[in-house]
C-alpha cells in the first residue's frame, strides 16, 4: 500500500457535504515518482485532470512535477468551481514561496467528460491524464437523497465506457493516463477486464500501484 510517501497536501477548500478521498492525495506522488526522469517540457506538455472536483489530483501533481505548467481540470458539477478557484490561488502562492514558481496555468472546464469526445479542440491534445472517477454504477449501492453525493460516487452523468473513450480521444499517441479503479468483483463488476476490452488495439494498460485498496492503472495510447 502506497501512501506514506505523500508529503505535500494543502488544506484544500472542498464542499462539506462530500470530502475527497485520500486516494486523490496519494496517487499524484506515485505518478510523479514514475515520471521524474521523463521528458516533461514546460508549455508544450499538457495535463488534464478528469472528474477533477476541487482540483486535488492535478494540484498535488503540479507540486511534485515543477516542469508542468498547464493543467486542464474537467468537472461536471458547478459547486466545485469556487473551491477550485480558492485552491488554485493557494497553490500558486505556495509554489511562489517554496519553489519560486509563477508559471502554473490551471483552467476549470465545467463539462461532462463525455463532451470531450469528437470535439476538435481536445483531439489528441493531452500528454498526461489523471482521473479519480466514481467507483460505482447506480445499481451497485444505495443512492443518497443528495444528488451531489450520488454524482460523486456513482456513474450518473455518463459511464465508465465513455470515460475510457474520452481518455483515448484526448490522449496524444504515446501519451499516458493514470486512473484510480476500485476492485468491485464482489459486485460482479471487473473494471480492469472491462478496461482491457475497451482499449484493445488502441492502448496498453498495467496496474502500477495499490493505493489504500484501489488500483492505480496506467494506460498508454499506442503510437500508430
Amino acid at each position: 500500500m502506497i501512501f506514506e510517501n505523500s508529503v505535500f497536501t494543502m488544506n484544500y477548500s472542498q464542499p462539506e457535504e462530500y470530502r475527497f478521498s485520500l486516494d486523490s492525495v496519494a496517487a499524484p506522488k506515485v505518478i510523479a515518482d514514475r515520471m521524474k526522469n521523463r521528458q516533461v517540457c514546460g508549455e508544450s506538455f499538457q495535463v488534464m485532470d478528469i472528474c477533477a472536483g476541487c482540483g486535488v489530483m492535478g494540484m498535488e501533481l503540479s507540486f511534485f512535477l515543477p516542469q508542468i505548467q498547464n493543467i486542464h481540470f474537467v468537472e461536471v458539477q458547478e459547486v466545485y468551481r469556487s473551491h477550485f478557484e480558492e485552491n488554485l490561488k493557494t497553490l500558486k502562492d505556495t509554489l511562489k514561496k517554496t519553489q519560486n514558481r509563477t508559471d502554473l496555468n490551471g483552467d476549470f472546464h465545467l463539462m461532462n467528460y463525455e463532451s470531450l469526445i469528437g470535439h476538435p479542440q481536445w483531439r489528441e491534445s493531452m500528454d498526461l491524464i489523471l482521473a479519480n472517477p466514481p467507483y460505482f454504477h447506480p445499481s451497485q449501492g444505495k443512492l443518497s437523497p443528495s444528488e451531489f453525493k450520488n454524482r460523486c460516487r456513482f456513474f450518473i452523468d455518463s459511464s465508465f465506457e465513455k470515460l475510457i473513450e474520452a481518455i483515448l480521444f484526448v490522449l496524444k499517441p504515446g501519451g499516458e493516463a493514470y486512473i484510480l479503479i476500485r476492485d468491485l468483483q464482489d459486485h460482479s463488476m471487473d473494471f480492469i477486464r472491462e478496461l482491457e476490452k475497451l482499449i484493445a488495439g488502441q492502448a496498453q494498460s498495467e496496474i502500477v500501484a495499490d493505493i489504500r485498496g484501489t488500483h492505480l492503472v496506467r494506460i498508454q495510447k499506442l503510437s500508430l
